[in-house]
């Protein structure tokens, strides 16, 4: 078993490094959060099982991701999985205490289809942490209306800093400007920032997790 384990952790991270994001956020260690958060077991999960399968199949990555007819629908869904991954840990990176399900499956437009999309949403936001949410998909809508070659879950190259003075967290897109990675980068930053920012105003009762809010009532 422990064998087992080791070669399947091989296997991820050599095709992570491979054709996935690149960078790292320091300080952020997203497993020791899985016992304790529902959103990030759920998109771990998803993430662990697709890189692994893409791993068994080398044809499933993103080598072309320019050219949306040549990557499989399972190379989409990896890819998918991995971008909300990718915004989860930007955002818990950015965060004093560390929690993505504040905003996980919540209000109309925060993640409303889980890991099967960046995007997904209608109606009127529910409160400024579901207008932030809107806006993200407007970014995306933007980015893709300036490049059609360019998928909204193609991956990108960034960094991030701490302040040793302050304390203060940021994060740096390195993709060449006007870019369509580098656009991307700059929406899932701005959407991080702006969630962390509002983190305060979360509300329990528009959390699709306790089964209270009613899509069809508040989304309509």
């Amino acid at each position: 078993m422990k064998y087992l384990k080791c070669l399947y952790l091989a296997l991820v991270k050599s095709q992570s490094e491979k054709d996935g994001y690149k960078g790292n956020f320091r300080g952020l260690d997203i497993y020791k959060y899985i016992q304790r958060s529902n959103a990030v077991y759920e998109i771990q999960n998803a993430v662990s099982f697709d890189e692994f399968q893409r791993a068994k199949k080398p044809g499933l990555g993103f080598g072309n991701i320019n050219k949306a007819s040549s990557v499989s629908a399972f190379g989409v869904e990896v890819a998918t999985a991995n971008r909300v991954n990718q915004i989860m840990k930007m955002t818990m990176f950015l965060q004093e205490t560390p929690s993505f399900d504040k905003f996980y499956r919540y209000g109309c437009w925060c993640f409303v289809k889980g890991v099967e999309s960046v995007l997904g949403g209608h109606g009127e936001p529910v409160d400024e942490i579901d207008r932030v949410c809107q806006r993200f998909h407007k970014c995306i809508s933007c980015v893709n209306l300036d490049h059609v070659d360019c998928p909204d879950w193609a991956p990108y190259t960034f960094k991030t800093n701490k302040s040793r003075a302050s304390g203060e967290k940021n994060i740096v897109c390195k993709n060449k400007r006007d870019s369509c990675r580098r656009h991307h980068c700059e929406c899932d930053k701005k959407m991080a920032m702006d969630l962390v920012a509002l983190e305060s105003q979360h509300s329990p009762y528009f959390s699709h997790a306790n089964g209270a809010f009613e899509t069809e009532k508040f989304c309509a």
